[in-house]
């Protein structure tokens, strides 16, 4: 199956049984090993077995956090000449940035949205919303928020799905076929691209920054330091999606299921399985309770919302656009 159009596209599902969402396999104990992880949550995750990345296979425990409650939108936000609409508050973690229609794709400045005029260009805001960067072959240009350039980078190889470090200081790009390189915001440099063999799809951030996450080729999920030295593998769960897998804590990932078909949510330290998840398109984690998803019960394919992993709560609608014609390419941004 092809790869997902943006970087913060995570990935499109079905339950090719029947055609409908499956549930959320979520155990009894769900509850009460929520409550007991209130206090914090670790992300040292344990070593694995001496002399081997590879780590024994976890027993199956459905369990996840507790969902909290969600903003009601204030402002409603349309975009002149299309069918989209924006349904926001200011206390929202997460926003739509930029859509792409064929080869076109429109970024939100501060006078709202303007073409690129970029074809086939991939675009990633920072987290502080104060920079944007462009990645097109093998370039990556950085700009402010209204597109004016500050300055540019180049890398040997072609360059593909830019995500931004959480604390926005440093730009990780994947180069196709190679590996991966990182660029300091600070020192406006990038690093040498570093060369791995073994790995598959797109790379994304571990936790804090300390390396990177990509799919194992011979399954799982691989990490790996800054210097591409294999630190651990996952190989029961599934192939992961790169610059979106991990939730903002860092304390679980989503990849396709081993199984095929669905998405599953697992847990970052040791591999448990959490929830699963079927039939939508995902966009991207709106905290660690809950992600950005088209209508996950697939009867509103115009439109995009936000949903917890339990199903417990109402979901709450996050953009609106018109159902018939191409499909939007949305990517959305994580804000301070």
């Amino acid at each position: 199956m092809a790869e997902p159009d943006s970087a913060d596209t995570l990935i499109s599902v079905r339950d090719r049984a029947s055609g409908h969402r499956r549930p959320l396999v979520l155990g009894a104990a769900a509850v009460a090993i929520a409550l007991a992880s209130a206090g914090g949550v670790s992300l040292l995750w344990p070593d694995p077995a001496p002399g081997s990345p590879y780590s024994p296979l976890p027993s199956y425990v459905a369990a996840s956090a507790l969902p909290g409650p969600l903003p009601s939108p204030n402002t409603t936000v349309t975009v002149p000449g299309t069918s989209l609409r924006l349904l926001e508050h200011p206390a929202d973690p997460v926003r739509l940035v930029a859509y792409r229609i064929g080869d076109e794709t429109q970024v939100r400045g501060p006078s709202g949205f303007t073409g690129l005029g970029i074809p086939g260009a991939e675009v990633a805001m920072s987290p502080d919303g104060n920079w944007w960067a462009v990645v097109v072959g093998t370039e990556i240009r950085f700009t402010d928020p209204a597109m004016r350039e500050a300055f540019r980078v180049r890398l040997s190889g072609h360059l593909e799905r830019p995500v931004w470090s959480p604390d926005g200081r440093r730009l990780l790009v994947t180069v196709r076929g190679t590996g991966f390189s990182s660029v300091d915001l600070a020192t406006r440099s990038a690093s040498a691209v570093v060369r791995v063999s073994g790995d598959t799809g797109q790379y994304s951030w571990l936790p804090g920054g300390s390396g990177v996450a990509a799919g194992a080729a011979g399954g799982g999920i691989r990490f790996r330091d800054l210097r591409g030295r294999e630190l651990r593998v996952m190989n029961w769960v599934g192939r992961p999606y790169g610059g979106g897998a991990f939730s903002p804590s860092g304390d679980r990932f989503v990849t396709w299921c081993p199984s095929g078909g669905d998405v599953c949510v697992w847990d970052a330290r040791d591999g448990t399985r959490l929830a699963s998840l079927g039939d939508s398109t995902i966009y991207g984690w709106w905290d660690d309770t809950h992600l950005v998803m088209a209508d996950p019960e697939g009867w509103e394919p115009g439109q995009v919302k936000v949903t917890d992993l339990q199903r417990l709560l109402p979901d709450r609608l996050l953009t609106e656009f018109g159902a018939r014609g191409a499909v939007p390419v949305f990517t959305y941004a994580r804000q301070r």
